[in-house]
């Protein structure tokens, strides 16, 4: 039996699970999505406020609440706990930055879940047993850990023969060792990747081997429980040759849960591994991939052939496309493919900020949805420190160009970066009102310190003092703070230079909430007609309502309808006038769209901010 326990996803079945289904041939397997059966003891939208909730990477709220009934009986986990309130205080109630806060209403929840999260893994417990399973494997993603944890303790104490063994990104890097170690009932765990390693484990256990010696699995009965990196299990070198998922058992159980018409899931979808732009250049704050970061790709054809397969077994779903990064490589034919035929399925995709106008098109025309993308900062300084490799004229382009395509686009803001320059958050406070008209960030936050990422593997050379692991991991593991600390992913940490980044971030982040709240009616938007170029102002930063532009001056303003440069912008002139321009000529002609926030400039390039006035009947 493979179990995805609380808080994992909820209107989604699980990936990982359902290709370990598929990779156990001649092997009697099942999925039991426990998540289903909490949210219908608590409610979904409760189970989503907690498992979603912006704070959940820093209250560990979802590992809180099955806390007492992993620990039950040790110190500090009496059922009267009064660290109980100091929690609720000191981490539920406190603003984390870059988050909102939770509300009085979703704290009374998260508390009665809490009470009854020892009843709800007994009543767990009684579902696995009817089924007698010989192995219990749990899926350990963010927030899952700790109820996972609770449940194969239960079963071990009511089932001793049973194996338990755990495995996904929160078993990756120490933590996977620290489990077997700390953990008396977990039998095996496994590091790495699973598809070919969890087979070979089955085997053995169902004829009595031991798993002494499989790459990447940790178990009692192996001479070490080391965390070394060339340990984990081996990866799938070809992507193509994994089965199809079998999502059955979600829609099945989702089914007979009944959570309502309005929560509908979506399909997880896997087109490749890893990232491509970050094997060579890592973003240094991004820890999302583990330690495992080489990028691998399904072939177009794969890809075409799988999703087919999905959308006749369940048409009409959001497709939620799991990579960290598109390849480029399916330009070349995949996403031309989707867009002669789009999928019977909105696509949700995460992309770099590089994309040309023509991809972005494209995509549109795919069946693409909605996209994610890095953006991460509007300053090329920030960017060049976060090892992103664009700039922010490219990031504001991509900003432009998805509310042209009207393609949404979810993206956050980090501040807080090593070094970054303090003067670049007044600029930037200065240059968010230009940009009100395009999409906004989802949220903004300073840096946030995770295990795997440069800043943590490199933090001496990068500016960084690592200190203890976030505050709620003392209030879910009563452990030693060694062994909390191998369990953690997120950190907290002190700059070299002792910056205040809260003081000099704050303008940028109080724009952005302006940002937030007046995008929805703010608009910049030109016609260009006969000879006449008219640009309407919507932005409440606007200087003047209607600018007209005519001869050169529109004419440059039309070519740096994307990212130009000055010297082309030069040509452009001559062209225009049929005679040689002097060089003072585009600057000065520049210079009152740069004081009307009409146009950007930085360095030798410059980008206009409007967009092309929607048609009649279109808007």
């Amino acid at each position: 039996m493979l179990i995805s326990m609380p808080f994992g996803p909820l209107l989604s079945p699980s990936l990982g699970l359902s290709l370990l289904k598929e990779m156990l041939p001649g092997v009697r397997a099942e999925i039991r999505y426990l998540t289903l059966s909490l949210a219908q003891v608590i409610g979904p939208q409760l189970y989503l406020e907690i498992s979603t909730h912006r704070a959940a990477r820093h209250s560990l709220v979802g590992e809180w609440i099955f806390s007492r009934a992993l620990f039950k009986g040790e110190a500090g986990q009496d059922d009267k706990d009064d660290k109980d309130e100091d929690y609720v205080e000191r981490v539920l109630r406190c603003q984390i930055p870059g988050a909102p806060g939770y509300s009085q209403e979703t704290i009374r929840g998260i508390l009665r879940a809490r009470d009854m999260a020892g009843s709800f893994v007994d009543s767990c417990v009684e579902q696995v047993l009817l089924r007698s399973p010989r192995i219990v494997g749990f899926t350990n993603l963010h927030h899952q850990q700790v109820a996972s944890l609770a449940l194969a303790r239960r079963l071990k104490e009511a089932a001793p023969g049973t194996f338990m063994v755990l495995g996904g990104s929160g078993c990756d890097g120490p933590s996977g060792p620290e489990l077997i170690r700390q953990f008396q009932f977990v039998d095996a765990v496994v590091v790495g990747e699973g598809e070919l390693a969890f087979p070979e484990l089955v085997q053995r256990v169902l004829v009595g081997q031991s798993c002494s010696g499989l790459q990447g699995v940790r178990s009692r009965d192996s001479r070490t429980v080391g965390a070394d990196p060339a340990d984990a299990a081996p990866g799938v070198a070809h992507l193509d040759d994994l089965p199809v998922p079998d999502l059955s058992d979600y829609f099945e159980q989702l089914e007979q849960a009944r959570l309502g018409d309005s929560y509908q899931p979506e399909l997880c979808f896997e087109m490749s591994r890893g990232c491509w732009w970050g094997e060579q250049h890592h973003c240094r704050f991004c820890g999302i991939n583990g330690p495992d970061i080489a990028f691998r790709r399904k072939s177009s054809g794969r890809v075409l052939k799988e999703l087919t397969t999905l959308l006749e077994r369940y048409p009409g779903r959001r497709i939620f496309v799991v990579d960290s990064n598109l390849s480029m490589d399916f330009f070349d034919d995949l996403i031309p493919s989707l867009a002669a035929e789009p999928p019977d399925g909105e696509l949700f995709l995460q992309v770099r900020s590089t994309l040309s106008k023509g991809q972005l098109q494209l995509l549109r025309d795919a069946g693409v949805g909605e996209i994610q993308s890095g953006v991460e900062s509007l300053s090329t300084e920030v960017l060049r420190l976060m090892h992103k490799g664009v700039t922010a004229l490219q990031n504001i382009q991509l900003l432009k160009w998805c509310k042209e395509a009207d393609i949404p686009l979810s993206w956050l803001m980090i501040w807080g970066i090593p070094g970054e320059p303090v003067e670049e958050y007044q600029r930037l406070a200065k240059l968010i009102p230009w940009l009100t008209h395009l999409p906004p960030p989802a949220w903004g936050q300073p840096l946030r310190l995770d295990r795997f990422s440069p800043y943590f593997d490199h933090c001496d050379e990068l500016g960084i003092d690592i200190g203890e692991c976030l505050p709620a991991y003392r209030y879910v593991y009563p452990l030693d703070e060694d062994v909390v600390a191998n369990l953690a992913r997120s950190f907290t940490f002190e700059y070299h230079d002792g910056r205040d980044v809260a003081e000099y971030a704050e303008p940028v982040a109080r724009a952005v909430q302006v940002w937030r709240e007046v995008n929805g009616h703010s608009d910049l938007r030109y016609i260009d007609s006969n000879g006449t170029l008219l640009i309407w102002d919507f932005r409440p930063s606007a200087v003047r309502p209607i600018t007209s532009l005519s001869g050169v001056q529109r004419a440059i303003f039309l070519a740096c309808s994307e990212i130009c440069s000055l010297a082309k912008l030069e040509r452009v002139a001559e062209e225009t006038t049929g005679k040689a321009t002097d060089p003072a000529t585009v600057p000065e002609l520049l210079q009152p769209l740069i004081d009307q926030g009409l146009v950007l400039k930085q360095g030798g390039s410059v980008l206009n901010l409007a967009l092309p006035a929607v048609a009649a009947g279109q808007g």
